[in-house]
């Protein structure tokens, strides 16, 4: 069986989350069976929780698996995958923040002041961190770009895309084509050698 998760961000839902839907559906038509959890206290996640209930809930994932987070989810993935180091075949960061933004109240709250890079990486193969140059959280490829190369993964630029879901900043980005192209590039590609195929997408943006 085929597994990918979606892990949402601050205020998300398991039924009605921007672009999930369409996602879902996406992965569903490739053979995964997709698991779209409502994340414990949504309106403002906290690390241990969402980790204890990561590690309860979460289906077994391996090298065939993938993984996409947004926003708070993808912080929340990292600690996650620190404390139980999984084999997962690819993830995918949308959006993702790793130090305090404008939101600070909450994002304090879902991110960690350091982090073990070797532990989390040590079971993950295909890792793509996805950000905009203006996010209007602040959570954009400035601060990606270390992260990026501490997992040893690809970070995509995509101008433009602010926060890639937004409801305050009116960025409902119901259907993500970009991002179901370069996860169907991730699938085709076998071990690493993935830059070359996945880059075609964001070329064809022009």
């Amino acid at each position: 069986m085929l597994h990918a998760v979606l892990l949402h961000g601050t205020q998300g839902s398991a039924t009605d989350y921007f672009w999930f839907g369409h996602l879902r559906d996406h992965l569903a038509g490739r053979g995964f069976e997709v698991y779209w959890p409502l994340l414990p206290h949504t309106e403002h996640p906290e690390v241990e929780e969402t980790v204890t209930f990561l590690h309860g809930n979460l289906p077994l994932l391996d090298e065939s698996s993938i993984v996409i987070a947004h926003s708070s989810g993808c912080p929340l993935l990292l600690s996650y995958l620190e404390r139980h180091p999984t084999t997962i075949g690819a993830i995918v960061l949308v959006a993702g923040f790793y130090i305090p933004v404008r939101d600070r109240e909450v994002s304090r709250t879902v991110i960690q002041p350091r982090y073990d890079w070797n532990r989390i990486r040590s079971g993950l193969g295909k890792v793509v961190l996805v950000n905009s140059d203006n996010d209007p959280w602040g959570c954009d490829d400035v601060q990606a770009k270390p992260v990026a190369a501490a997992l040893g993964g690809m970070l995509l630029v995509v101008p433009g895309y602010g926060h890639m879901g937004s409801t305050k900043y009116g960025q409902q980005l119901t259907e993500f084509p970009l991002l179901e192209e370069l996860i169907d590039a991730l699938l085709r590609v076998p071990g690493g050698s993935f830059d070359a195929s996945i880059q075609a997408p964001l070329a064809s943006m022009g």
